[in-house]
């Protein structure tokens, strides 16, 4: 099954988080044992060569090991997953940005897995989401220096949506998501050109291939200066992607 899609010759209306425009994350996403990473809306869009540049000085981690990333292609960088791993993790501080009157530093935290169950693992990075499911229920975590947090909004995107479902923490940090209402009945919207079809793809009723993307931002309370700019507080935008397949497989490899 091939899922990473080649970049679009169009080129959409872009803006960083916090802007008016349509706001870009980090992704890492795993696919046949190689790790993208790129700067989009969702996690299932192609990557665009205008924002290489977000990705040039990522140095990702496997396994407590950093990966040998590839030069950048068509805004994306990829790179080996280790034999037996199933997450990786990216950070990347930015600059400082102003919005409504308030100066903050925005910094990236991305981490992709193989799968859902793979997907409940930390990475012990300083934020970070994870994913488990209970019975019919799909639960995200949010955590910030290995802490809940709570009452905070975490964004959930089925691949074939085109707007991300709402959620909020509770006191543990954890968000419900009833897994059936993520199913879309919506069309396949990824390019399938250069998809082979294989007997290792798996299917479900209504709902396209592609990657389950997580996304949510939390503040911290931190002032400082970076690049001669003040800031009052940082912004950290945590990213999870795991295969969608997943939401139906009993098991998946991951590191004992």
């Amino acid at each position: 099954m091939r899922l990473f899609l080649p970049a679009l010759a169009v080129v959409a209306v872009t803006a960083l988080p916090g802007t008016a425009a349509s706001a870009h994350y980090l992704w890492a996403a795993i696919e046949k044992n190689q790790v993208r990473f790129a700067l989009l809306e969702n996690a299932n869009e192609a990557p665009n060569p205008r924002f290489e540049t977000y990705v040039v000085g990522l140095a990702p981690r496997s396994g407590g090991k950093v990966l040998v990333l590839g030069s950048p292609r068509n805004g994306a960088r990829y790179a080996a997953l280790p034999v037996g791993e199933g997450i990786v993790e990216a950070e990347r501080v930015l600059s400082v940005k102003e919005r409504g009157g308030e100066a903050y530093l925005l910094a990236y935290h991305a981490k992709g897995a193989v799968s859902l169950a793979a997907a409940g693992t930390s990475t012990q990075a300083s934020t970070e989401i994870l994913a488990r499911r209970e019975g019919r229920t799909l639960i995200a975590t949010l955590r910030q220096n290995q802490r809940p947090v709570p009452q905070n909004e975490i964004l959930v995107q089925w691949p074939g949506e085109e707007e991300p479902r709402s959620v909020r923490t509770d006191a543990n940090g954890e968000a419900r998501i009833n897994e059936l209402s993520g199913t879309s009945k919506a069309p396949n919207t990824l390019n399938m050109q250069n998809m082979p079809k294989t007997s290792e793809t798996l299917r479900t009723s209504g709902m396209p291939r592609g990657f389950v993307g997580i996304r949510a931002m939390v503040s911290e309370a931190k002032a400082g200066e970076a690049g001669g700019k003040k800031y009052a507080s940082i912004h950290h935008w945590a990213t999870l992607t795991f295969p969608v397949e997943s939401l139906t497989t009993a098991k998946a490899a991951v590191k004992e």
